[in-house]
C-alpha cells in the first residue's frame, strides 16, 4: 500500500485525510487515560489501520461496549521526511 495523501491521492494512496490512517477497537476503560492524545507510544509488532475512517468504524461497533471495556478509536498522523 502507498502513503495516504488524502482525497486528491491516486489509486491505493488515496485516503480519508492526508498523512493519516485510522483503527477502531475497544479499549479497556482502566486504559484509557493511558493513551492521552499527543502522547507518544511505541509497538514491537505491526499495528493495522486503514486509511478509511469508516473501516474504523465498523471495527468500534463490532468491538462493541462491555463491562469493563469501550470502543475508541485511535488516529495516527504520520510525518514524513521532505
Amino acid at each position: 500500500t502507498g502513503w495516504p495523501d488524502g482525497p486528491l491521492g491516486i489509486g491505493n494512496r488515496q485516503s480519508d485525510k492526508k498523512d493519516t490512517t485510522f483503527r477502531g477497537g475497544a479499549l479497556r476503560r482502566d486504559l484509557i487515560d493511558w493513551f492521552a492524545p499527543g502522547k507518544k507510544y511505541r509497538t514491537n509488532m505491526f499495528v493495522a489501520s486503514s486509511f478509511r475512517r469508516a473501516a474504523a468504524e465498523k471495527f468500534e461497533c463490532r468491538a462493541g461496549a462491555s463491562v469493563d471495556k469501550d470502543p475508541v478509536r485511535w488516529v495516527f498522523k504520520f510525518e514524513h521526511e521532505r
